[in-house]
């Protein structure tokens, strides 16, 4: 249920960003807790803290990563993709604290080298990063979003220039987005603004994408291409926290 924060404000009326992976939060927190034990590494989250991580790959064997998944913590999910080639699959986290980043990603990428020698990241892959918003009011996401767009420029310049020429990852100041979003005559809650985003196919290929607001309850950043440098991975989503922490508190 939406819990009210102050008057006039309350939170979205969602849930939790697990529901993505059809889990209830407690098996969630259980799973990647467990997880971060078998890696010798206490895990203790703060709840505004929470992502969600998508990392498309290509020239995987499936034979060797599902008996990967079997043994290692389970802390992923694995979809096809259809605008992936080649044994191309999406490994997707399960919920965590944005703190223990390095440590799950070191973990993905050292076994999945070690079983998969032959993986790669052509210019089709790409990794989002889902920043759950289901923990603060309309007020707070709005100042989130005003403050990418203030910032967007230094995002892709971070990413590169492959995903900013990609059809896939389109600027969100190249877009209408004034349309549905920062009308003044709209009464500013939740609702409105999730009853006004666009259908999920016509506008979830903006480098931040809001869409999926809409069912689970986060924010998408799309902006990074495939790659296994941990740090340049980990640093893009210290920025986004930045982002949110901010806003939480400036709104």
């Amino acid at each position: 249920a939406s819990t009210t924060v102050k008057k006039g404000t309350k939170r979205m009326n969602s849930k939790i960003l697990q529901e993505y992976l059809g889990r209830d939060p407690s098996q969630s927190f259980t799973t990647i807790r467990d997880g971060f034990v078998v890696i010798g590494e206490e895990y203790t989250p703060n709840r505004n803290n929470y992502i969600g991580i998508e990392i498309e790959v290509e020239g995987i064997e499936s034979g060797a990563y599902e008996s990967w998944l079997t043994r290692a913590p389970r802390w992923f999910k694995v979809h096809a993709d259809g605008s992936l080639r080649n044994g191309g699959v999406e490994f997707i986290t399960l919920p965590f604290d944005a703190t223990y980043a390095s440590s799950l990603l070191n973990y993905f990428f050292t076994s999945l080298t070690r079983t998969n020698p032959g993986f790669t990241f052509t210019n089709r892959c790409s990794i989002h990063v889902h920043l759950d918003m289901t923990d603060t009011t309309y007020w707070q996401f709005e100042s989130l979003y005003q403050l990418y767009l203030c910032f967007e420029r230094q995002f892709y310049e971070y990413a590169g220039d492959v995903r900013e020429n990609s059809n896939f990852c389109v600027p969100v100041a190249a877009t209408p987005f004034e349309e549905y979003f920062f009308s003044t005559t709209k009464t500013r809650t939740w609702n409105t603004l999730l009853n006004s985003i666009p259908d999920l196919d016509s506008a979830k290929y903006t480098g931040l994408n809001i869409t999926r607001l809409r069912d689970l309850g986060t924010v998408e950043f799309r902006h990074l291409p495939g790659h296994k440098r941990v740090p340049w991975i980990t640093k893009f989503i210290q920025f986004i926290i930045a982002l949110k922490k901010f806003a939480i508190t400036h709104t």
